[in-house]
């Protein structure tokens, strides 16, 4: 199976830190979900945003 690479943006800040999205060819823009890894780097980014969101939605 071929794999795409594709520009991924951060969906709470909209950085582009995530350049090689790897999504399965089966996968359908408009469809099934991808399938795609993230390096440590930036899991812990987004990690970090949800975390923060959170708190600031908690703490009011």
């Amino acid at each position: 199976m071929k794999k795409q690479i594709k520009n991924f943006a951060c969906p709470f800040c909209n950085k582009k830190i995530i350049d090689k999205l790897i999504v399965s060819a089966a996968a359908k823009i408009n469809g099934r979900k991808a399938v795609h890894k993230l390096t440590s780097e930036e899991a812990s980014h987004l990690a970090k945003l949800k975390w923060a969101k959170w708190r600031k939605e908690r703490n009011g």
